[in-house]
């Protein structure tokens, strides 16, 4: 592990060969544990465990596995270790959010998306036409759509980068008053009496539906604010 301004980088040099290799850079801001445990010979794979200052409430904790996959390699051993190395850290932390990134050039993912609740969110091609470059996580919700930035050095490759959704500024609810009238027996009948007394005759005379409705509402207006005060 070096260490680096502003972070920790943990990396995995392929020993002899061209391209490949992983690596991951983390904040020295945040709580990092390496699980070297994990690690398989001829498997390119670095896995760990952080805590940033804030998650989503349902997540306890963040496991990151950077993978890369050769394209010559067969498929099932990486499929294996990128399960069974889940499962064993999801047995510490079963509440954990989950980010799978790497080159996984062909790697089918399907069983471990289905097999852990993860979606793929890489959908621009990031080498020539093709998506070789994937973000697998649970945290789908909590991403804004991955966009490629270039590329870095000599490889041939996209750079990928995933931004976290910013939520709305929380705004206070606005005051609202409400005015209520405490209406007695004796108030309600002193309303229904006021009723009675109008000479209801003379509003249906009136020539249209909208002079009709004014001296209505004036006159209930009237006998509320006189017989039911505030």
């Amino acid at each position: 592990m070096d260490v680096l301004a502003g972070g920790l980088q943990q990396e995995c040099d392929r020993a002899g060969r061209r391209g490949g290799g992983v690596a991951v850079y983390v904040s020295d801001q945040m709580k990092m544990t390496k699980w070297e445990q994990l690690e398989e010979e001829h498997i390119e794979t670095k896995w760990i465990t952080v805590r940033p200052n804030k998650l989503p409430r349902q997540f306890s904790i963040m496991i990151i596995g950077v993978i890369y996959h050769p394209p010559s390699d067969p498929q099932y051993p990486m499929i294996r270790h990128i399960q069974s190395s889940l499962e064993r850290m999801l047995q510490k932390h079963p509440n954990a959010a989950i980010i799978l990134a790497g080159d996984l050039n062909k790697l089918n993912t399907a069983s471990i998306s289905s097999g852990f609740k993860l979606k793929q969110i890489v959908n621009c091609p990031t080498r020539g036409k093709n998506t070789l470059d994937k973000i697998l996580t649970n945290m789908q919700d909590y991403y804004l759509d991955p966009y490629t930035v270039g590329k870095i050095g000599t490889s041939d490759h996209e750079a990928v980068l995933a931004v976290p959704a910013v939520p709305k500024a929380w705004e206070p609810p606005k005051r609202i008053t409400i005015y209520s009238r405490h209406a007695s027996f004796d108030q309600r009948c002193q309303v229904a009496d006021a009723l009675r007394a109008i000479p209801w005759e003379h509003l249906y005379m009136l020539p249209t539906c909208e002079q009709q409705y004014t001296l209505f509402q004036e006159t209930m207006s009237d006998i509320i604010n006189t017989k039911l005060c505030l």
